[in-house]
């Protein structure tokens, strides 16, 4: 079944037709205002780009995202994750290095409107495997903690990260002398529109 694809001519004759402005209505059009529900925390991922580099999307569009988020009573933030680049020299190898690449290309909450974060930790480690029994391609993930999906609870109760990262810590999930611990095991439920 072939997806559907939003998009907008990038021309413009005024300020209402602005790309930012397109870039809400596109957010709309696509239905992920109907995602959005009070109270809701909102990951906005994006590449926030390299060093002296200029292959990356402006942050104002995501402050207009996120000031969308917000009008819609959720919680958003701004995430990008490490990575090695090609380049002789990363800046995003480590969450210090990306933090400070983010910032020298506009990425602060002072001009984002909301939260930056380097989601996957300091040097990328930090992220959970997903289960997906009903996936179609894929049957495992894995996600930034801050990102990552509720898991329900005995009674049925869905739980939050937090909540379920602290029955991973009593349940004790270590490796035995590493120092390192397992990633814990979270359910998600797909819902799947066919």
């Amino acid at each position: 079944m072939p997806s559907d694809v939003y998009f907008m001519d990038a021309r413009s004759d005024s300020a209402d037709m602005s790309m930012i402005a397109k870039t809400t209505t596109v957010f709309d059009a696509a239905g992920l205002d109907k995602l959005v529900t009070p109270g809701d925390v909102v990951a906005i991922k994006l590449h926030c780009g390299e060093w002296n580099s200029s292959a990356y999307l402006r942050p104002v569009y995501a402050r207009a995202i996120a000031d969308r988020v917000k009008e819609l009573g959720g919680r958003p933030f701004v995430c990008d994750t490490t990575t090695l680049t090609y380049s002789p020299f990363s800046t995003r190898a480590t969450e210090l290095d990306l933090l400070q690449t983010a910032e020298r290309n506009g990425y602060s909450s002072a001009v984002l409107g909301c939260p930056f974060i380097v989601a996957d930790g300091f040097v990328g480690t930090s992220d959970y495997r997903v289960d997906i029994p009903e996936g179609y391609l894929l049957k495992e993930v894995t996600c930034p903690p801050q990102t990552c999906p509720s898991e329900r609870s005995d009674n049925g109760q869905i739980e939050g990260r937090q909540k379920c990262q602290e029955k991973d810590i009593a349940r004790n999930r270590f490796l035995p002398n590493s120092g390192k611990s397992k990633l814990p095991l979270q359910k998600a439920r797909v819902l799947v529109k066919q």
